[in-house]
């Protein structure tokens, strides 16, 4: 089965697409985020270091698409929607995602009433709901 694209995939290609869509080279990127040129190239390729400027760079490719930034990032994650959405097989969902991390209970266990031995973890004199309820 086919690996699902990463969402820096996703960033980097919706970034590639705004900036070829402005007209704009690197260098241009570069200027608008206050970075050295060398740093959009790498992020265009994703290789070597460009994390350390993840903010400019996303501000760059805006300022060039006449965006804000978060419409940068909002562009990505559909991309990566998508992109997962399209890689997924009719059966898959029989097998477990080993990808995804399992759901957190809704339910908040009352852990200091169980490390205290307070039964219910209700302080004496307490009515709980119920006398919520009559005083409404």
């Amino acid at each position: 089965m086919e690996q699902p694209q990463t969402f820096l995939a996703s960033l980097v290609r919706v970034c590639l697409e705004l900036r070829k869509t402005a007209g704009m080279q690197p260098h241009n990127v570069a200027h608008e985020g206050r970075i050295n040129p060398s740093t959009v190239f790498r992020f265009e390729k994703q290789q070597g270091d460009w994390q350390t400027k993840t903010d400019e760079l996303i501000n760059g490719y805006a300022a060039i698409a006449g965006l804000k930034p978060i419409d940068v990032w909002r562009l990505a994650l559909e991309d990566w929607g998508r992109a997962l959405a399209a890689s997924s097989q009719p059966g898959d969902d029989d097998e477990p995602d080993q990808t995804r991390p399992p759901r957190p209970s809704t339910e908040t266990p009352n852990t200091h009433a169980t490390r205290q031995g307070h039964g219910s973890g209700r302080r004496r004199g307490s009515q709980g709901p119920a006398s919520l309820q009559a005083a409404g």
